[in-house]
């Protein structure tokens, strides 16, 4: 990874950032028409704050490869890769709490003679994102560890 790519990824979130930040500002402070202003709610929660999420974890990413960062740097690489750590957190508490309400809620449903797809369902989706919760967990670790990012 060079200096000008971080660079010209850091340009880029930022220029999204703002963006993301106008744009909330001008739904919430300018008085527009309704349906423009749903229209720029869409857009802002469709595109832009996952364009800067993701522009976001990318430059944390470059950051947090490269070896020979200035510490300011560093620290940057870690506030932008806090977001993905939150996701991940809030996956695994989902699939660790969910069951304890999945579970009653399926026997239930059973025991009144209700169909229990739902809970079923929910169960399926909490063990499901159990998994991809630690394989993330685990990566995020991975990408982070000193030794591999300075290579053979």
């Amino acid at each position: 990874m060079s200096n000008s790519s971080i660079k010209s990824t850091l340009v880029k979130f930022v220029v999204t950032l703002s963006a993301t930040g106008f744009s909330i500002f001008a739904c919430f402070g300018a008085a527009m028409d309704p349906s423009i202003r749903a229209v720029l709610i869409v857009f802002t929660v469709v595109l832009l704050i996952p364009s800067s999420l993701l522009l976001g974890l990318d430059t944390s990413r470059l950051i947090r490869l490269e070896v020979d960062q200035p510490k300011p740097m560093q620290i940057l690489g870690a506030v932008l890769g806090l977001p993905r750590l939150l996701f991940i957190t809030v996956l695994g508490l989902f699939a660790i709490i969910y069951p304890f309400y999945g579970v009653p809620e399926m026997l239930s449903d059973m025991s009144h003679g209700d169909s229990p797809i739902f809970p079923i369902g929910g169960l399926i989706l909490a063990a499901a994102i159990f998994v991809r919760g630690t394989s993330l967990f685990s990566q995020h670790g991975r990408s982070t560890s000193r030794d591999e990012r300075s290579g053979p």
